[in-house]
């Protein structure tokens, strides 16, 4: 989002942390059709973005969300299909090179396949699975239920909706202080474009109130392996806008890894969400 409220598109290449401990994208930027600069053929679209050769490093608080950016063959597939409709996508097949217009096979960016609007139209096995958290008026006692693996590598059942159940003192700390190396946890993200998301890690290293994590789910920006980091355990989370979530709640608490059966929950239930390799923390608006 720009200073003029207009939405820029751009691809990000690498995420980072400046000597400032601000956190920072670097982006290549498309153009759209009112930004290329160039005169452009006649059968340019209002949907079409020009892959561009520039790049810029901006703090992460500017983006303003996800953007799904399609070849020419799936952006068709796009629109002769209504149940697709929940993405705006636009479409890309040319890049601006020094002034040029040139073919640009937009499949080829690393990330792409990953969009979730393609593994909604190829049929993915659906990424969705979700589990209750305990509201602070009612603390479970019983223990509750726990969640299940992966809900997109199981075939039979592609969506579940679980329950947590734990109780407050475990989930909220109890048990941090006994974290050592080789121990699971769920590390909760408040960056501004992944904000309320528990990324489970595996601890390489503990020093005093610090635990070096490696993100299951995460790949560095390199893409050569798993994102390692030293995290805080003595950090805790800001509150959210709602309110519904404990004051006070640390930003790392074990992994849960219990089994169970699959259960029903109501509108309005405090739930996470599994999608994308980590539980986004979010409330049931519809069923």
């Amino acid at each position: 989002m720009s200073e003029e409220m207009k939405r820029l598109i751009a691809y990000v290449e690498d995420l980072y942390e400046d000597t400032n401990s601000c956190n920072m994208v670097k982006v290549q930027w498309f153009d759209k059709v009112d930004e290329v600069g160039v005169p452009l053929p006649m059968d340019f679209d209002d949907r079409e973005i020009f892959f561009s050769l520039g790049r810029q490093d901006l703090n992460v608080e500017c983006i303003d969300g996800l953007a799904a950016v399609l070849s020419v063959q799936h952006y068709e597939k796009f629109k002769g299909d209504t149940r697709y409709n929940l993405w705006q996508p636009y479409f890309c097949c040319r890049q601006i090179d020094n002034g040029d217009i040139k073919p640009f096979d937009v499949t080829q960016l690393q990330g792409y396949w990953s969009q979730e609007v393609l593994r909604t139209m190829f049929n993915a096995t659906s990424s969705l699975k979700v589990r209750f958290k305990v509201p602070k008026s009612r603390p479970s006692s019983d223990g509750g239920l726990k969640r299940k693996c992966d809900a997109f590598n199981d075939d039979a059942n592609p969506q579940k909706f679980i329950p947590s159940g734990a109780s407050t003192s475990r989930f909220y700390g109890e048990n941090i202080q006994q974290l050592c190396h080789g121990c699971h946890v769920e590390v909760l993200s408040q960056d501004s474009g992944i904000r309320g998301c528990w990324f489970r890690c595996l601890i390489l290293k503990r020093h005093k109130d610090k635990i070096k994590v490696r993100y299951l789910e995460l790949q560095d920006a390199d893409e050569t392996g798993n994102l390692e980091e030293w995290v805080m355990l003595t950090r805790v989370a800001k509150p959210d806008q709602l309110g519904v979530r404990f004051l006070g709640r640390p930003m790392v608490h074990p992994q849960r890894v219990e089994q169970s059966k699959a259960s029903c929950f109501d509108v309005g239930a405090i739930v996470d969400a599994w999608w994308h390799g980590g539980w986004w923390e979010g409330i049931v608006l519809c069923q």
